[in-house]
């Protein structure tokens, strides 16, 4: 069996043909699904679905109007897959990750899941011994920050930000790690992105916290 991913050039939604009688039986699947196409650049996108800008540009701009759907989510488990995540992406630097105790906090935890991968992952890839994690909450805004001991950002990524199918003329492998996409989640979810230099490269991504699911 071969599975085809590939992008609808129109999609027609009816929704008086049939009646609803439950979800689709793959929901769980398709939301993991969702969150991997959520973690790529655009560049990585047009790749996977070899498709020419124009369209490439058409489905990356669904991927921006999926729904948010916050849920309640104790720090325990964030702290837990933090460490995870940086246990996989970054074996070989020391990872040191700070996360509030007790309680919870109201996220989209796919959403959430996805921009820290995308940030774990760009600073396992520059950093040279060790990789900060921290997870702090000020008022209704959750901000996690990853910094690596790496060269840092490139000064046109700084003053410009990174760019859906930009390039980059110097050190280009910062931008394609996803760190648009991470943007876009976070202004998505109500927050923004922030990079800068700290003797490495820091990027701290803030996110909207709800008052309930």
């Amino acid at each position: 069996m071969r599975i085809i991913i590939a992008p609808a050039k129109k999609m027609i939604v009816d929704t008086d043909s049939f009646a609803v009688d439950g979800l689709p039986q793959f929901l769980e699947q398709t939301e993991r699904l969702k969150a991997a196409l959520r973690s790529m650049s655009p560049r990585e996108l047009q790749a996977l679905w070899k498709c020419n800008e124009t369209i490439a540009k058409l489905n990356v701009e669904r991927l921006e109007q999926m729904p948010v759907r916050p849920a309640g989510v104790p720090w325990a488990v964030l702290r837990t897959e933090l460490e995870e995540t940086a246990r996989l992406l970054a074996p070989g630097l020391e990872a040191e990750i700070s996360v509030p105790g007790q309680g919870a906090v109201v996220i989209d935890h796919g959403i959430f899941l996805t921009a820290a991968e995308n940030l774990i992952g760009n600073g396992a890839r520059f950093g040279r011994r060790t990789l900060t994690i921290s997870l702090t909450r000020e008022g209704d805004l959750l901000s996690l920050s990853v910094a690596d001991d790496g060269p840092g950002f490139p000064d046109q990524l700084l003053q410009s930000g990174p760019k859906p199918f930009g390039k980059l003329e110097e050190n280009a492998e910062h931008f394609g790690m996803g760190l648009y996409t991470s943007g876009l989640l976070c202004r998505k979810h109500g927050g923004s992105l922030r990079l800068e230099n700290r003797g490495g490269a820091a990027a701290v991504a803030v996110f909207q916290i709800f008052s309930q699911p």
